[in-house]
């Protein structure tokens, strides 16, 4: 039983079952259970990364020496890209590295809402917080929440609400999945 858990023993399994088992054994064996539990590890780390706190984030304090607004996507209306999406590239006077911060709906209060000179706080995610919330795979460092003089501009919770609807996404889709894998092996 213990030699079944070892990697080399479990590769020797998997490479013996594909070359002899029939395809659609193999597949209930090894495929479908591995997809669920897959989907079931993005969903719990997900789940995870929506308890951190505010008081978890890297906390950096400087005053603003650059900001720049590029325009970070474009938004699709009817197969074609319209209307852009904004990104403000703060770098601090303390800071090694530049932060960029999305703009929602090009949200005039946040692209006019400090300048060059103006004390800033901002808040980016450790890395474990991207690694659970899956924003390792986005583009660059993003800032999780900004303070200007005390006064929160964009906000950690507003973040974090946008990951509901993917959640939500992967608990239709693995429920769907369980239930239609029910039905296939009811019919077998």
């Amino acid at each position: 039983m213990l030699n079944s858990l070892k990697p080399g023993a479990l590769i020797a399994t998997i490479k013996k079952d594909f070359k002899t088992l029939p395809r659609d054994r193999f597949s209930r064996k090894y495929l479908i259970d591995m997809f669920i539990v897959i989907i079931g590890l993005l969903l719990l780390m997900q789940l995870a990364a929506q308890l951190f706190p505010v008081s978890c984030l890297d906390k950096v304090t400087g005053v603003v020496v650059d900001r720049r607004v590029t325009i970070g996507s474009y938004r699709m209306y009817h197969k074609r890209a319209t209307l852009p999406n904004y990104s403000l590239k703060v770098v601090l006077n303390n800071s090694t590295a530049a932060c960029e911060i999305e703009v929602k709906d090009n949200d005039p209060a946040l692209l006019t809402a400090f300048r060059k000179g103006d004390t800033l706080t901002i808040y980016s995610p450790p890395a474990i917080y991207q690694i659970l919330s899956l924003e390792g795979l986005e583009y660059g460092k993003r800032a999780s929440q900004v303070e200007v003089r005390q006064h929160i501009v964009y906000s950690f919770a507003g973040h974090k609400r946008e990951a509901w609807p993917f959640m939500g996404v992967l608990t239709a889709g693995l429920l769907l999945f369980c239930y239609f894998l029910r039905d296939w092996y009811k019919n077998r």
